[in-house]
């Protein structure tokens, strides 16, 4: 090729050409990936959303924190929680591979993390009963330019001034969440504050319409553990639909449906019934306000199981049981482990899991973050089961890995938007507790995600189970449900990995299960 440029010229030649080579590589390796948020220079605080914008011939990429490797995509972000580190000046960076392992490319970003005292909701106070019009206060710090109140994630005032008005019967009995967002000059979110107030305001429950009314519970009692909710109708009903707090519970027949208050925080909550005629037009509905008593958890040092029908503590009751600890055998969970899903996520999987289960899938909202046996526990204790059962289910299904992925198969048509790939398979089942996407929809990505959403949501199913409420195990199994508590229990541990219900043999599953349980892997050296 260079043959015409004899001597020094031919030199100089190929000189240059590598110089453009080397500019078109270093291009090519800059154009493989860029961090996407956060910019440079910006200040974060709180959980932060890394996301990444990858090259076409990039194949994955992992993600570094001050040179400490955090995260591999997909997906193509990650949460962190920068109350991880230390205030001050950090260093975000990410690297591409292609499909063989090679380098494409790397980048950075530098941000400075600010986090704590930036703003804080002083009343009302966290868990109060609220009625009529209240007052929203708000105290910011010294870096804070100004503040956003949100109620239930919806705008409703900036500051200043540093309160509001909130005229709480413009909305129905039951739980909110009042929140507040920081913001400096630059309008750079500093952290947020939220608290839960109950509203309760007199006069504004009907239990009755022309076309049907709640004969009980009664408005304005106390209730605990099992309630049973009934209801009548007028003519012209097709069916009706049971709600808590505005959630799906049930739908008639029967006129009458048993809710487990436990699923909710106490304080006062809505019960509502709507009636619709056979082309499905609603006719009327009829709701009562009930306080909710249950007693809460009383940490006892190990969590035990629960026998059906037993009134289940909530989660914040259980986040605060929790004994704290820093043993972490799997720091690499570190990100999923402190990812909350969001309420929007949410209300996808719940709109997806209807029928008898529902009321425990509704109460699903993997709200807690801590160290992997931290969230073990909490899921342990929301749901009444043995601390050391959910521990060895995590075992025997990821040996706690939430980022293992796992049931690969060929056709990816089955696989959900974001799915990891190996060797052009595609997994099927994500997280610690291996939740499968093709069985429980909506769950996908949070299922890999966030631990403790997958440890919510499997032990929400696990308890349905336990409660005789999977109806399709019902049609296949005349033992299913049988009254034997302990034959329940284990046949719903086999039923999460068989599909089908026990038959009471000598299972494998079951087996390793008990081994795990009874030799405790997880505090041995090198698990």
């Amino acid at each position: 090729m260079f043959e015409k440029f004899p001597g020094k010229k031919g030199i100089t030649v190929l000189l240059m050409a590598a110089l453009i080579c080397l500019a078109v590589n270093v291009r090519a390796m800059a154009a493989a990936i860029s961090i996407a948020t956060p910019s440079n220079g910006a200040i974060v605080s709180g959980m932060v959303t890394v996301t990444l914008s990858l090259g076409s011939s990039a194949a994955w990429a992992n993600v570094y924190i001050d040179g400490v490797y955090q995260n591999s995509t997909p997906p193509n972000f990650f949460y962190w929680q920068t109350t991880g580190v230390s205030n001050g000046s950090h260093s975000i960076s990410a690297t591409a591979f292609n499909s063989s392992g090679g380098t494409l490319g790397s980048t950075s970003a530098t941000v400075t993390v600010a986090n704590g005292g930036a703003v804080s909701l002083t009343a009302p106070p966290n868990g109060s009963t609220v009625s009529g019009t209240v007052t929203v206060n708000v105290a910011m710090g010294p870096s804070t330019a100004w503040a956003n109140v949100y109620l239930n994630g919806a705008y409703q005032a900036s500051t200043p001034p540093d309160y509001f008005y909130w005229n709480t019967t413009g909305v129905s009995n039951g739980q909110y969440k009042l929140s507040a967002t920081a913001f400096d000059s630059n309008g750079n979110n500093l952290g947020s504050s939220q608290s839960t107030v109950t509203v309760a305001n007199g006069g504004a429950t009907t239990n009755s319409s022309a076309a049907v009314a709640l004969s009980s519970p009664a408005n304005g009692s106390t209730v605990s553990g099992e309630v049973n909710i009934a209801a009548s109708t007028g003519s012209g009903v097709g069916w009706i639909n049971f709600y808590v707090d505005g959630n799906y519970l049930n739908s008639s027949p029967p006129l009458s449906v048993n809710w487990n208050s436990g699923t909710v925080g106490n304080g006062n909550h809505t019960i509502s019934v709507e009636a619709f005629n056979s082309s499905s037009n609603s006719m009327g509905a009829a709701s009562a306000v009930v306080n909710v008593s249950n007693s809460g958890v009383t940490p006892s040092g190990h969590f035990s199981t629960l026998p059906p029908g037993s009134s289940l503590p909530s989660g914040a009751a259980c986040a605060s049981a929790v004994p704290s600890s820093s043993f972490e055998p799997r720091p690499l969970n570190y990100t999923a482990n402190h990812t909350v899903p969001s309420s929007g996520d949410l209300a996808t999987m719940r709109a997806a899991n209807t029928g008898t289960t529902a009321p425990y899938f509704n109460r699903v909202d993997g709200n807690f973050t801590g160290t992997t046996d931290e969230i073990l526990q909490w899921g342990a204790c929301k749901w009444g089961f043995d601390e050391d059962l959910v521990r060895a289910l995590a075992t025997n299904e990821s040996w706690w890995h939430q980022s293992a992925a796992g049931d690969l198969v060929s056709n990816t048509s089955l696989c959900p938007s974001g799915a990891t790939y190996t060797n052009g398979d595609c997994a099927l089942s994500y997280g610690i507790m291996q939740i499968k996407s093709t069985d429980f929809a909506g769950t996908f990505p949070y299922s890999s995600t966030s631990t403790a959403f997958n440890i919510d949501y499997k032990l929400a199913y696990q308890r349905a189970c336990f409660e005789g409420k999977v109806s399709y195990l019902s049609q296949r199994s005349s033992n299913y449900p049988n009254g034997d508590e302990n034959n329940m229990l284990w046949g719903c541990v086999d039923q999460w990995y068989t599909g089908g219900w026990w038959n009471g043999a000598n299972d494998s599953y079951i087996n390793e299960t008990m081994s795990e349980m009874a030799n405790k892997p997880w505090l041995l050296p090198g698990f």
